[in-house]
Order: C-alpha cells, then sequence, then structure tokens
C-alpha cells in the first residue's frame, strides 16, 4: 500500500471526478485499464483510486516525485485518446496538495 509520507514524494495530485452513478464503475474500469503503464514512468510513485458509495464521486490520488514530472508524463502521454466515453461523462476537479499531517491508529 502507498505511503503517504514517502520520502520520494514531492507532489500529489487529487482530482475528484464528479460523475453519475450508472457511469461509475465504466470510468473506474478504464482508468485501471490505462494506470497500469504508468509504473515504468520517471517521477510516477503511485496512484490510488476510491470510490464514493453513492456512485456519484471516484476520487484519483497519485503522487509523484515533483510536479514537473507529473507534467512531464501528462505531456508524454495522449490521455484524451486512451479514456474515451466514460470519462466525457466526468466532471473532473484537479488540485495539487502537500501533506501536512498524517496520523495512524495505535493499534
Amino acid at each position: 500500500m502507498p505511503e503517504i509520507n514517502d520520502e520520494r514524494v514531492g507532489a500529489t495530485l487529487i482530482n475528484v471526478f464528479k460523475i453519475d452513478p450508472d457511469n461509475q464503475q465504466p470510468l473506474i474500469d478504464e482508468i485501471q485499464e490505462n494506470v497500469e503503464s504508468m509504473s515504468d514512468l520517471p517521477g510516477f510513485v503511485s496512484f490510488s483510486l476510491h470510490r464514493s458509495l453513492d456512485g456519484e464521486r471516484i476520487v484519483n490520488y497519485v503522487q509523484f516525485e515533483s510536479q514537473e514530472a507529473f507534467e512531464a508524463i501528462r505531456d508524454s502521454r495522449d490521455w484524451e485518446e486512451q479514456m474515451s466515453d466514460a470519462m466525457a461523462t466526468a466532471e473532473p476537479d484537479p488540485h495539487f496538495y502537500e501533506v501536512v499531517l498524517t496520523h495512524e491508529s495505535s493499534d
């Protein structure tokens, strides 16, 4: 499981996709098909995907060594061509974040 406080992480992209519940699983499937190829890209650290229980959102949590590494990955691929029908139904809201606090159970 990815560590949120991983020392290699210089940038975290959190993208919340607002989506019709009927399209939630198709978009998850599409993202899953496309994310497999990211693991060998320079600067990529980890990728986590979360679905809301009401079916109206998908949250994508991606860690990179730097924001520049993300931009290089983004610019090197034709994402629109790979993500088709399901992505067209989503309203993405991506932003970069930095970790300011993590806390774990003592168990």
